[in-house]
């Protein structure tokens, strides 16, 4: 945290959004230009002295706000640090749950808080430790077979779907029937309940705000596959095409190993590949680093691991362009790939799910 110390301006980089969207009225949740009166005051009452205005717009969906509206009733740098250590004890559960089980490398106690990802997701007020450890939760209990639980609790990590993509796959792969009917009522109650929050209105607004310019207006800095291929200069309906050839590629894959792997490479490839990934997303490939137990690894995967994990890719990435953090991320994926046994590519599926 001592990079918000020397320079303040990201705190609270993002938790304006959320604060603002529990204090707009319903009908006007997705509206861009009340988003941004509302983000603008706040501004002006509480972040004027540490940086210039930013607007981003919530694309959150609608049920999210029966969390965020009583987080807005409150003074907003009470519902910040309320926020910021709930966000932070989750993560700390989250992965103690994982290390229980998988073992935890005492490096990480160093890594973590130079981790770029790590830093920004707390820093500025991102839901990502909340999201986290609802997969882990919904990991543990999928593996403890209490699927029905599994698969609801993962459902609540909607609110950040880019990072879910795969895991209803995974559970479709490996028959987990329970668990993925579970995760498609709380799916559609969720949605239901968006729909009774915002409105058929809503709706219209929502599908407005996703066309508008400035809900990708950080698509070519994505640390992911479609910001490489952005900043390459790729056209949008190609890469949306590579991105669905490297995850069916992938899919017999995630059939054969067992699913605790599997589900490990899906949260990591739900980040890679998604069409909208954002440089805390990748604080969900620690979900990976943990299962497959890299710090054991080989020296090369472990290398790559430490380089993920570290500040370097940032730094090169100020000198040669944003890309290289998606880079990163994807000699990480290359060499967890790489590492995995052969019949894991060949083998029969029978007892991937034990």
């Amino acid at each position: 945290m001592f990079t918000f110390v020397a320079q303040p301006a990201g705190i609270a980089w993002d938790f304006h959004l959320y604060y603002t969207a529990g204090q707009l009225p319903a009908s006007q949740l997705y509206q861009l230009d009340e988003q941004e009166k509302a983000e603008q005051r706040l501004w002006e009452q509480h972040l004027q002295q540490f940086r210039e205005f930013n607007f981003s717009p919530f694309l959150k969906p609608a049920y999210y706000r029966l969390v965020l509206a009583p987080l807005a009733s409150l003074p907003f740098w009470s519902a910040y640090g309320t926020w910021v250590l709930l966000q932070l004890a989750a993560f700390v559960f989250a992965t103690a749950l994982l290390a229980r089980r998988y073992g935890f490398n005492p490096a990480y106690f160093i890594l973590l808080p130079i981790c770029p990802y790590f830093v920004r997701a707390m820093g500025w007020g991102q839901d990502t430790g909340i999201v986290f450890l609802l997969l882990v939760l919904g990991l543990d209990l999928l593996l403890r077979r209490r699927d029905g639980l599994a698969g609801a609790t993962l459902a609540l990590g909607l609110v950040k779907w880019n990072v879910m993509l795969f895991l209803p796959v995974v559970l479709l792969l490996h028959k987990r029937w329970k668990a993925l009917a579970a995760f498609s009522a709380v799916a559609a109650t969720e949605v239901g309940l968006s729909l009774w929050i915002a409105g058929f209105g809503g709706v219209s607004d929502y599908l407005a705000a996703l066309r508008h310019p400035v809900a990708d207006f950080l698509g070519p800095e994505m640390p992911s596959l479609r910001g490489i291929l952005l900043a390459a200069g790729f056209p949008d309906g190609l890469i949306i095409a590579a991105i669905a050839a490297s995850g069916g590629a992938l899919l017999p894959l995630l059939r054969r190993l067992p699913f605790d792997r599997a589900f490990a490479i899906g949260v990591a490839l739900s980040a890679f590949l998604s069409y909208h990934t954002m440089i805390y997303d990748l604080l969900f490939l620690f979900v990976a680093v943990l299962v497959f137990r890299l710090h054991h690894g080989s020296a090369w995967v472990a290398s790559l691991t430490v380089l993920l994990l570290s500040p370097i890719p940032q730094y090169l990435g100020r000198l040669a362009g944003p890309w290289i953090v998606g880079a990163s991320a994807a000699l990480f994926l290359l060499a967890l790939l790489a590492s995995l046994p052969k019949n894991a590519w060949t083998a029969a599926p029978d007892g991937a799910s034990a």
